[in-house]
């Protein structure tokens, strides 16, 4: 039998953004916002995002991926040499838009 306390555990996948969240990122896109006050608003969702982890008594947290838009956006921003426009969150919204579970996105 396994001791549930010595069962390992993973954090996988990120927790939602919360709407003060996104709209400060669309603020930032759309140039409203500086940089830093972006910046203040995703250092706010990860200190709430570790307070509700650690409320639920979860024995590994993480800052609930709050900084990226998409897993892939580090490897845009650290390699060169082809064409891609500058992530925004209504790109990765409008992917989305219209689509439905299990279907083929368009």
């Amino acid at each position: 039998m396994i001791d549930l306390k010595t069962v390992r555990t993973d954090v996988v996948g990120s927790l939602l953004r919360p709407q003060t969240l996104k709209d400060a990122r669309i603020a930032f896109d759309e140039g409203r916002i500086d940089g830093a006050a972006f910046r203040a608003a995703e250092d706010a969702s990860v200190t709430a995002a570790v307070r509700l982890q650690e409320s639920a008594g979860l024995d590994i947290i993480s800052d609930g991926e709050m900084r990226w838009l998409n897993f892939q956006d580090s490897f845009g921003a650290a390699v060169e040499g082809y064409d891609a426009k500058r992530s925004t969150l209504k790109v990765y919204e409008r992917r989305v838009e219209g689509s439905a579970p299990l279907q083929r996105a368009r």
